[in-house]
């Protein structure tokens, strides 16, 4: 648990935890939309490629260490 400036255990996390971006996900995308454009076939304006939520229960998670990681 975080410390409080006075010495006593703080009820509040400096971070809960974080988000990545998928780069095997971004990458599918890219593949998906190049080929869309080349067939003239209209895009969307955006493209959401997915994210991953982290904290310290899933860090070790092998879907997570990939994209963290490797």
């Amino acid at each position: 648990m975080a410390q409080a400036s006075t010495g006593e255990p703080s009820p509040y996390r400096l971070l809960s935890g974080a988000i990545t971006q998928d780069p095997v996900g971004m990458g599918e995308e890219l593949v998906k939309a190049a080929v869309a454009a080349i067939n003239g076939d209209e895009l969307p304006e955006s493209i959401d490629t997915g994210f991953y939520w982290y904290d310290e229960t899933n860090i070790d998670d092998p879907e997570i260490r990939a994209v963290l990681y490797e």
